[in-house]
């Protein structure tokens, strides 16, 4: 498979992040939505969509498809299998933490992060862990 686009970029506050290895196939996924402005079905932020999902697996996998725009999370817990977090770009999908706290934490396997940059993470805390 050839490799259409990776970038990695991490400095003291900042991770841009982005993958793409192929064509993204969203037929593959329920897609959650989080956006800025939400509509019926939509969520405000990550954590209520993260919330949502039930009986992630190899054949029932979750997307989160978050919009453009800065959101302000709480501790993101990534503790269901076979969930990707795509942003819009990594240049107009921001996301900071609300507190003095880890952003990701991941406590699970086949989990995605990709088309996003993380700002503001506290000295001595982690943006994924």
């Amino acid at each position: 498979m050839t490799d259409l686009y990776s970038e990695s970029t991490i400095s003291a506050t900042t991770i841009i992040a982005g993958n793409f290895y192929g064509n993204w196939d969203d037929s593959q996924y329920n897609i959650l939505r989080v956006t800025k402005d939400p509509k019926f079905n939509e969520f405000a932020t990550i954590e209520d969509a993260l919330n949502a999902i039930t009986g992630s697996s190899s054949s029932n996998r979750y997307l989160i498809d978050v919009g453009v725009g800065l959101f302000v999370e709480n501790q993101l817990n990534l503790n269901k299998s076979y969930v990707s977090i795509k942003g819009a770009s990594i240049n107009e999908t921001r996301i900071s933490p609300a507190g003095n706290h880890d952003l990701f934490v991941v406590t699970d396997i086949l989990n995605e992060l990709s088309f996003l940059s993380i700002y503001n993470v506290p000295s001595g805390k982690s943006a994924v862990l």
